[in-house]
C-alpha cells in the first residue's frame, strides 16, 4: 500500500522545513549583509506563525470534546485559522512592498551574490517540495463522504413546493478548496515566489556589469508583493464573509422566502436568516405565521418546511411558529395571546413577553410529545402509498385525459400534429427498401424486403390464430444486412452536422455491404428508396420531409431543423469521387483522419447510389404501420393505435380530420381532398397533455426531484414518471429516501450507486431486480447479487430485508407506470371514439345519453372509418378486438410490464361498464417496429406510385 501522510503530519513537516531554513537564511543574510535575505528570513518567520495557526486550528477542529460555551464546538476553528493566515499573508505583502520602496530610495550594494543564489535555490526547492505535499492533499485526498457540496445540492435538488419557482439562480459547481489548507498552500507558494525573486535578483547582480543592476532586488520584491496581494485577498474575503454570517453561495433569501410562502398553511414568513457555519454546513432560522391556531399539524408542516430548506442545501434549521388565535377566544389568556399574536404578517408575533414565551414552550412540549408518539417508523407500504393509484382514481384520470386530448386535437397548434399518412399498408407491397431508425440510444440501418401478397402458409394472408388471438406471420418481412451502432453522447449534444455526417457514414457502410454482396460496381444511375424513422417529435406536410420540433429526448438539435436535408447532406459525400485532400487528410484534421480515410477508400472502390427518401416518420407511426402490414385486418380485429414505451413514451392513433384544427389539416386536404382520416402523433407526455396528472396531484415529491434533475424540467411531466430514462432514477430516489429518513441509515455507508444521480438504471432493474419468473427470486439470492453489483465501501451489507425494499419499490414504480400508460391508452381510444368512458361526476341519464350518441355513428362517419381502420364488411357480430401495436425496450423487455399494463386496461374497461359490441383492447408486440415500419411505409409509398391498388387502412 502506498505511504500517505496525514494533513497534520504534512503541516509538521512544512513547519520543520521552514524553521530550519529560517535559521539558515537569516544567518547567511547577516553574513552577506543582504537585506533581501534578511527580509525573506523574517517572512519565513511570519509564515511559521501562519503554519502554527493552521496546525492548531486543524487539531482543535478534529477534537470531539469542546467547552460547553461553544455550542457549535470547533467547527469554525479551521475557518478562523484561515482568516488569520490570510491577514498574516496580507501583512507579508505590505512589508515586502514597503521594503522594496525603501530599497529604491536607498540603494544598497549586495555582497557575495553567489551565496545568495545558492540560498535562494535551496529555499525554492524546499518550498516546491512543501507545495507538492500540500497540493497533493488539497487535490488528491478524497473528500470525506460526509462533506456536503452546497452548490451541487442547490443546483440538483428541489423541494416539492418550488415547482413553480420564478427566480433564476446561478450557482458555482463546487465549494472550493479547504480554506485552512489553502491558506498554508498560498503561504508556501508566496515563499517560493519570493525565493524566485531572490534568485533572479542574485543572477542579475552577479552577471550584469552596469551600475543599476542592484535595482533588480527591489523591483522583483515589489512584483512579488503584488502577487501576494492577488492571492491573499480572495482568501481573506472568502473566510471573512463566512465569519460574518453570509448566505451560502447561490442562495437568495428572497427565493427561499417565496418558496416557503407557497406551502399550504403558511400565511407569511419573516425573520428569515440563512448563514454558513463553515464551508460545508449551512444554517437557517425563520418565523412562520400559520393560518390558524391549531398546532396538531405543525410537525407535518415543519417537515415540509425542512424539505424546502433542504433543497437549498440548508440541513439545520430552527422554525419558530406564530399562531393566529381565533377571535372567539373568551378567556383572558386567549385574549392575551391574540393580542401578542395578531394577524399582522409583517411583524414578529413572538418577540417578548411572558405570553409568547409560554406559547413557545407549549409548542415545544407538544412537538416533543408528538415525536415520542411517532417513533415507530412507517411501514414500506405506507411510505410508498403515494405511488398507488386505485381503480376509481385511474378511471377518472383516463376520462380527464380523454377530454384533454379532444381539446388539444381541436385547438392546439403545438400538439396532436397529423402525419401525411392517410392510408395504411395493404400487405400487397413488395420490393427492397433501405430502412433507417434513429433511436434514443442506437442507430439501426438495414434493408427491408417485402414479399407482396404471397403467404407461405396459404391461409389468412399470413395470419394464424392462437386461442382466438390473431398472430402475425413473421415471415412476411425479411430483414437483411442490418447493423446497429450506439449513439455517442457527444454526437447527441454536439452540432447537427456532426451527428448526421456520422449517420450518413453508417448508412454508407450498409449500402457498401449490399453492393459487395450483389457484386455491383456501376450504380451511378441507381437510387435507393429509403425510409427513415426518428425517436423525437417531428412536424410534416409531406411524407418525404420532416421538421424537428422541440424535444426533451437528450439531443441538442435545434428546433425547426430540416431532417431530410440534414440526412442527405450527411450522406452526400459518399456519392461523389474523393478529392486528393480527402484521401490524404491533413495534420489539422488528425482526429477525423480514420473516418475520412475509410470514407475515401469506400468511394474509390464503390460509387454509392443516391438516396431517394420516400418516407420519414416517428417511431410510433412506424410501429403502427409495421403491425398493420404484418396482421391483415379482419372484421373482428383492428389495429387502432401505435404505442412506444422505451426510454421515452409516445402514441400514434388514427383521427378524423374533422376532429383536428383546420390549420393542421390544410396540407392533407390539398394533397388528398377525399381523405377523411389521418394518423396523428400525440406527443402525449408533454405538459399540456399531462395536465390531468398534475391537476389530480398524482406527481409525488420523488417525481419532482427526478424532474428537477432532468434536461428540461416541466417539459414532459408524464415522461418523467414512465420513461425508461427516468424509472431507474426514480427508484433510486425513493429507496435512498426510505433508507435515510425512515430507517435512519447514514448516507455515508450506503452504496455509491444509491447516492449518485442516475446510479440505478432501468436496465439494471430489469435484469437484476425484477424477476421474469412468476414466483420471483427469493430475497436472499437477490441480496447476494446486490452485494456484488451494488457494493458499499463502508461495511454496509445487503440482506434479505434491504433487498426486499428495493424489489418492492421497483415493483411499485413499475405498477404505477403501467397504470398511467394504461389510463392514457384508454383515454386516447375514448378520444377517437373507439370506446366510451362515462363521466365519473355525471349522473346516469347524462352518461346513458352520451353513450348512445357515441355508439351511433352517422353514415358518413361509418364510411370514413374504413380509410384508417378496417371495414366492417363481413362483420359476424362477435366481440371486436382493438389492437394496440407496441414497441420499445421497456414494454418489451421489462419483466411483466406488458402483462401488468394489459391487466390495468382490462380493469379500466370493466370499471366503465360493458362496451358497445363487446369491444376489448389487446396489446400486440411489434419487434423492431421502428425500422420495419418505416420500410413498410416506403413500400406503401412506392406501391402507390407504381399503381398498386387499394392501400386503404
Amino acid at each position: 500500500m502506498a505511504f500517505r501522510l496525514s494533513r497534520v503530519q504534512r503541516l509538521y513537516l512544512v513547519i520543520g522545513v521552514s524553521l530550519a531554513f529560517f535559521l539558515a537564511e537569516i544567518s547567511v543574510g547577516f553574513y552577506t549583509k543582504s537585506l533581501a535575505l534578511v527580509a525573506d528570513a523574517f517572512h519565513y518567520l511570519n509564515d511559521l506563525v501562519g503554519f502554527i495557526v493552521a496546525l492548531v486550528a486543524l487539531q482543535i477542529s478534529s477534537r470531539k470534546d469542546c467547552p460547553k460555551e461553544l455550542s457549535f464546538g470547533w467547527q469554525r476553528a479551521q475557518l478562523l485559522g484561515a482568516f488569520f493566515n490570510g491577514v498574516f499573508l496580507l501583512a507579508l505583502g505590505v512589508s515586502i512592498f514597503l521594503q522594496s520602496i525603501e530599497r529604491f530610495v536607498s540603494l544598497q550594494r549586495v555582497e557575495n551574490p553567489k551565496l545568495i543564489l545558492i540560498t535562494g535555490c535551496i529555499g525554492l526547492a524546499l518550498n516546491i517540495i512543501s507545495a507538492i505535499f500540500l497540493h497533493e492533499h488539497d487535490h488528491g485526498t478524497p473528500i470525506p463522504s460526509n462533506t456536503v457540496d452546497l452548490e451541487e445540492v442547490v443546483t440538483n435538488s428541489t423541494s416539492e413546493v418550488n415547482r413553480d419557482h420564478r427566480h433564476g439562480q446561478q450557482q458555482p459547481n463546487k465549494n472550493g478548496h479547504d480554506l485552512g489548507m489553502l491558506g498554508v498552500l498560498i503561504h508556501v507558494i508566496g515563499d517560493a515566489m519570493n525565493n524566485l525573486g531572490v534568485i533572479i535578483s542574485a543572477l542579475v547582480i552577479w552577471l550584469a556589469n552596469y551600475g543599476g543592476r542592484f535595482y533588480a532586488d527591489p523591483a522583483v520584491s515589489m512584483a512579488i508583493s503584488f502577487m501576494i496581494f492577488i492571492t491573499s485577498l480572495p482568501l481573506v474575503k472568502k473566510s471573512g464573509t463566512i465569519l460574518l454570517g453570509s448566505v451560502p453561495n447561490g442562495v437568495d433569501p428572497s427565493d427561499v422566502q417565496h418558496d416557503l410562502e407557497l406551502i399550504p398553511g403558511v400565511k407569511s414568513v419573516h425573520e428569515l436568516h440563512v448563514w454558513r457555519l463553515n464551508q460545508q454546513k449551512s444554517l437557517a432560522s425563520v418565523h412562520v405565521l400559520l393560518s390558524d391556531c391549531m398546532v396538531s399539524d405543525f410537525v407535518r408542516l415543519a417537515n415540509t418546511i425542512n424539505e424546502c430548506l433542504h433543497s437549498y442545501g440548508i440541513h439545520s434549521a430552527t422554525v419558530q411558529p406564530e399562531l393566529v388565535v381565533s377571535s372567539t377566544a373568551t378567556t383572558e389568556k386567549s385574549a392575551t395571546l391574540q393580542t401578542s399574536c395578531s394577524s399582522d404578517a409583517s411583524t414578529c408575533q413572538v418577540n417578548c413577553g411572558a405570553s409568547c414565551e409560554e406559547l413557545t414552550l407549549h409548542i415545544h412540549i407538544y412537538t416533543e410529545m408528538t415525536d415520542k408518539k411517532s417513533t415507530k417508523p412507517p411501514s414500506l407500504q405506507d411510505f410508498i402509498a403515494p405511488l398507488t393509484l386505485p381503480d376509481p382514481t385511474l378511471y377518472r384520470l383516463a376520462y380527464q385525459l380523454s377530454q384533454t386530448y379532444k381539446t388539444l386535437a381541436a385547438s392546439s397548434l403545438e400538439q396532436f400534429f397529423p402525419t401525411p399518412v392517410t392510408h395504411l399498408p395493404t400487405g400487397q407491397e413488395k420490393g427492397r427498401y433501405l430502412a433507417v431508425y434513429v433511436g434514443l440510444f442506437y442507430l439501426h440501418v438495414g434493408f427491408i424486403e417485402l414479399p407482396g401478397g404471397q403467404s407461405p402458409t396459404g391461409t389468412n394472408s399470413g395470419n394464424h390464430h392462437n386461442n382466438g388471438r390473431i398472430q402475425p406471420d413473421r415471415n412476411r418481412v425479411r430483414r437483411t444486412l442490418e447493423k446497429a451502432w450506439p449513439i455517442d453522447e457527444r454526437l447527441k449534444i454536439g452540432h447537427a452536422k456532426d451527428l448526421f455526417s456520422w449517420i450518413g457514414n453508417c448508412i454508407a457502410e450498409v449500402v457498401q455491404d449490399s453492393m459487395r454482396n450483389e457484386s455491383e460496381t456501376d450504380t451511378s444511375t441507381r437510387e435507393l428508396v429509403t425510409g427513415i424513422a426518428f425517436c423525437f417529435p417531428i412536424m410534416q406536410k409531406s411524407l418525404d420531409e420532416a421538421i424537428l420540433m422541440p424535444t426533451g429526448k437528450g439531443f441538442g438539435l435545434e428546433s425547426d431543423l430540416n431532417l431530410r436535408q440534414a440526412l442527405l447532406d450527411g450522406y452526400e459525400c459518399h456519392i461523389r469521387p474523393p478529392t486528393t485532400d480527402e484521401e490524404n487528410g491533413s495534420e489539422s484534421e488528425s482526429e477525423a483522419q480514420p473516418t475520412r480515410s475509410r470514407t475515401a477508400k469506400r468511394r474509390r472502390h464503390f460509387s454509392l447510389p443516391k438516396l431517394r427518401i420516400a418516407a420519414m416518420t416517428n417511431d410510433t407511426v412506424a410501429t403502427f404501420a409495421s403491425l398493420a402490414y404484418s396482421i391483415k385486418s379482419l372484421p373482428n380485429s383492428r389495429v387502432v393505435m401505435g404505442l412506444m414505451v422505451g426510454a421515452g413514451c409516445n402514441a400514434t392513433v388514427p383521427m378524423k380530420l374533422s376532429d383536428l384544427h383546420t390549420s393542421k389539416t390544410d396540407f392533407i386536404r390539398a394533397q388528398n381532398p377525399s381523405a377523411a382520416e389521418t394518423l396523428v402523433s400525440t406527443e402525449w407526455t408533454l405538459r399540456r397533455s399531462s395536465m390531468p396528472v398534475l391537476d389530480m396531484k398524482l406527481v409525488t415529491r420523488w417525481d419532482k426531484e427526478v424532474e428537477a434533475r432532468s434536461q428540461r424540467p416541466g417539459f414532459q411531466p408524464l415522461e418523467y414518471m414512465v420513461g425508461g430514462r427516468y424509472v431507474g432514477e426514480l427508484v433510486r430516489v425513493i429507496v435512498l429516501d426510505y433508507f435515510t429518513s425512515v430507517l435512519n441509515t447514514d448516507r455515508d455507508v450506503l452504496p455509491w450507486r444509491l447516492l449518485e444521480a442516475d446510479g440505478l438504471t432501468t436496465d439494471f432493474l430489469s435484469l437484476n431486480v425484477a424477476s421474469a419468473a412468476p414466483s420471483g427470486r427469493d430475497d436472499e439470492s437477490l441480496a447476494a447479487e446486490l452485494t456484488h453489483r451494488l457494493p458499499s465501501t463502508k461495511g454496509w451489507i445487503w440482506n434479505a430485508e434491504k433487498a426486499g425494499i428495493l424489489r418492492t419499490v421497483a415493483a411499485a414504480v413499475q405498477t404505477r407506470s403501467t397504470a398511467l400508460i394504461a389510463a392514457a391508452t384508454v383515454g386516447l381510444l375514448s378520444c377517437t371514439g373507439e370506446i366510451q368512458l362515462k363521466n365519473p361526476d355525471g349522473n346516469q341519464a347524462e352518461n346513458t345519453n352520451a353513450t348512445t350518441t357515441a355508439t351511433t355513428p352517422s353514415p358518413k362517419e361509418g364510411e370514413s372509418k374504413s380509410t384508417l381502420t378496417s371495414s366492417r364488411r363481413g362483420w359476424n357480430n362477435g366481440p371486436e378486438e382493438l389492437v394496440v401495436a407496441f414497441c420499445g425496450g421497456v414494454i418489451q423487455n421489462y419483466p411483466h410490464y406488458k402483462d401488468n399494463m394489459q391487466r390495468q386496461i382490462d380493469r379500466l374497461l370493466v370499471h366503465g361498464g360493458p362496451q358497445d359490441g363487446g369491444k376489448s383492447i389487446f396489446l400486440r408486440e411489434v419487434s423492431d417496429g421502428g425500422i420495419v415500419g418505416v420500410g413498410v411505409l416506403a413500400g406503401s409509398v412506392m406501391g402507390g406510385i407504381e399503381g398498386i391498388v387499394g392501400s386503404n387502412f
